[in-house]
């Protein structure tokens, strides 16, 4: 049970002291008679006539009361924690996208894809290379070994074929983030070297980031708007760390949300129910 003002709740005090004052002294209170009475009355008759004259008074009070209870616990906004909520960073995705033909240096490269690793150690992190083609390297781990491993050995002569197409690297990676379900996803593109001529747009499914060398960062400006991605330098990572741990924080903001239920509806429901019988009691008596 999770109570979102539980402040509010010290406004039960008034209602349970009235309720222990009901149950002490609410008879001798109940049966008094009103106003003149008491003298028209013989004192032997008038607890049988006083507790007549207010019969349904007590359980009227005692309605008064719960219905005050049931409204505060209402506007305290109790929800009912339906599941443990999940581990976001366990469901996050971010692909490293290393572009080995457009003359980038490879160790510039690999040292950018060791610290964005190093950042978000728990977020699943998988490699693609791309040149005419993109291939997958390491899948999604969080194995910074077996990261390290390959990560290692990642050389444009190993390539089994040269040029260069980005939109294809990009949509590859992307790919595979769709085909993992994940909820937050990232493509982080390491590049270098003179940016290629823009192609088609085509609509981002997930966060793309785009690195290069400090020194080229302004010539990959344009390629980046082409790309719908957020423009880092080598040297300044930062941004693009931060970018997933917002994502990841919303995420987890709308799983916190999802995994509870709101009690508050059924208590005006009940609270509503109590009104009309005591009106309706009202009416009667």
């Amino acid at each position: 049970m999770i109570v979102s003002h539980p402040l509010v709740l010290f406004l039960l005090v008034p209602a349970l002291a009235a309720f222990a004052w009901l149950a002490r002294h609410g008879d001798r209170y109940l049966a008094r008679l009103p106003g003149d009475w008491e003298r028209l009355v013989v004192p032997s008759l008038r607890a049988t006539v006083g507790r007549a004259a207010t019969q349904g008074a007590a359980p009227q009070l005692l309605g008064f009361l719960t219905l005050w209870a049931v409204l505060v616990i209402a506007i305290a906004r109790p929800a009912w924690k339906l599941e443990e909520v999940a581990d976001f960073a366990n469901i996050a995705g971010r692909v490293i996208a290393m572009d080995l033909g457009g003359g980038a240096d490879i160790h510039s490269q690999r040292l950018a894809a060791a610290t964005l690793i190093d950042s978000t150690p728990d977020v699943p992190t998988a490699l693609v290379v791309g040149t005419g083609d993109a291939f997958n390297v390491v899948p999604l781990t969080t194995d910074r070994n077996f990261l390290d491993r390959y990560l290692n050995v990642i050389a444009p002569d190993v390539m089994p074929l040269d040029g260069q197409a980005i939109p294809l690297t990009v949509a590859h990676s992307e790919a595979i983030l769709t085909r993992a379900g994940v909820v937050v996803g990232q493509v982080i593109l390491l590049v270098g070297g003179e940016p290629p001529v823009p192609a088609a747009k085509y609509f981002a499914r997930w966060s793309r980031v785009l690195a290069t060398d400090p020194e080229t960062r302004d010539d990959w400006r344009g390629y980046a708007n082409y790309l719908g991605a957020r423009l880092v330098s080598y040297d300044d990572l930062t941004p693009a760390t931060d970018d997933l741990a917002r994502q990841i924080e919303r995420a987890q903001h709308r799983g916190d949300r999802a995994a509870v239920h709101d009690l508050t509806p059924y208590l005006l429901a009940i609270a509503a129910l109590l009104w009309l019988t005591l009106f309706r009691r009202r009416r009667t008596t």
